[in-house]
């Protein structure tokens, strides 16, 4: 999709992108068919697309966060059409909504106490791994509803720290302590962020998520599912030790 000024929609099609096969070379109301799904960044790049519509029925979890972080990485935004037993009669605008995390997780959200989680998060410090993510972003988000005292936002890429600052502030200008650059395979910078920061609260999203790539590449999978998760958890552990034994030689001296 793309901005026009002489349409009296916000946006109109200028491109399809389909992977039957038999759909190749055709048009669809007038939109031309260009290429499959992975030629997608190509595609937008060419036709200054600024947003994608998921419009695939059924669509599960995984083909969602696959099609949207494509999308992501050539700066789309991404939408999706309401569930066809939501749909009344021909598809307006206010059905296409952006993507949520629902769509990204596949599932129904579960019921959550919010006052257990305010209670918990508000006036801490709270740090979120995979900031720049999907995950990460909407747990930013969401965390700053509970008011934590400081929110620090760490991402292997600056460009989705940048996206995930600009989404909670009214600029983004990577120019604080809060938002920080760091690989969670880096056990050492891992550790001198936490003993740096001392947050109350760490939430972990930071992960390979797309089953195929998975396979594909297992190696990297277990580095970051496996080693990178290990790396956090023994680093957290550690910071409570040393907290401990902080406390422990202040009682000494007294």
């Amino acid at each position: 999709m793309s901005r026009t000024r002489t349409s009296s929609s916000l946006v109109v099609p200028v491109g399809s992108v389909e992977d039957n096969r038999s759909t190749r070379n055709l048009q669809i109301f007038g939109v031309d068919v260009l290429g499959t799904v992975a030629r997608l960044p190509e595609i937008a790049i060419r036709l200054e697309a600024i947003a994608v519509l998921i419009a695939i029925p059924g669509a599960d979890g995984a083909l969602i966060r696959s099609i949207t972080e494509t999308a992501e990485a050539v700066g789309l935004t991404g939408y999706v059409l309401l569930p066809v037993d939501q749909l009344l009669g021909s598809i307006k605008a206010t059905d296409i909504r952006p993507v949520a995390q629902r769509d990204l997780l596949g599932r129904q959200p579960a019921a959550i106490d919010t006052s257990a989680i305010a209670s918990y998060i508000n006036g801490r410090r709270e740090l979120v791994t995979g900031a720049g993510g999907s995950v990460g972003s909407e747990t930013c988000q969401q965390g700053t509803k509970f008011r934590p005292s400081d929110l620090f936002m760490l991402h292997r890429d600056e460009s989705g720290l940048h996206r995930t600052e600009l989404s909670i502030e009214a600029w983004a200008l990577l120019e604080d302590s809060y938002p920080i650059s760091a690989d969670i395979h880096d056990r050492v910078r891992v550790d001198e962020i936490v003993a740096s920061i001392r947050p109350d609260a760490v939430f972990h999203t930071a992960a390979l998520k797309h089953l195929p790539a998975l396979e594909m590449y297992p190696d990297q999978g277990r580095k970051t599912n496996v080693g990178g998760m290990l790396n956090l958890l023994k680093t957290a552990g550690l910071h409570r030790l040393l907290r401990l034994k902080h406390f422990q030689e202040d009682r000494s001296r007294h």
